[in-house]
């Protein structure tokens, strides 16, 4: 009996990866999808911290990468082609042992650009590679 409950979990475990995989691969159908990765500017100066977000609300889609020491970002999976709002957000703050207290992470951008309901700077994806260049104004 304990054999069969043994071979029964990882058929059942396989299983469901593959309805999973199938689902993904139905849901995505006759969608043009690209890759993204590009730099995230404030007047022409690299942002060097933080998490770029692309966010399409009326598709219920959304995308994050971390920013490096050049404002550079690369977003690992494909995008769906389409128009998206972008705001950055500040990294979370570093664990710390106890009794020590984590700086607030600050970014060098208007509050306007960090948060999805109040960004107005937008960029479209397209299928294929996207090299962005995003510049947030003051």
């Amino acid at each position: 009996m304990i054999r069969s409950v043994h071979l029964w979990f990882p058929r059942r475990f396989v299983g469901a990866l593959l309805f999973g995989v199938v689902l993904v691969l139905v849901g995505c159908k006759g969608q043009s999808v690209g890759t993204v990765s590009g730099k995230v500017t404030h007047k022409g100066q690299p942002v060097k911290t933080g998490n770029v977000n692309l966010f399409a609300s009326e598709k219920g889609l959304g995308h994050i990468a971390k920013l490096d020491d050049s404002g550079a970002f690369t977003i690992p999976e494909p995008v769906v082609a389409g128009t998206y709002k972008v705001f950055v957000q500040p990294s979370p703050p570093e664990q710390l042992p106890p009794g020590k207290m984590s700086k607030q992470p600050t970014l060098s951008i208007p509050r306007k650009y960090q948060d999805a309901a109040t960004t107005d700077k937008t960029v479209e994806v397209k299928a294929g590679k996207n090299d962005l260049t995003i510049d947030f104004p003051n």
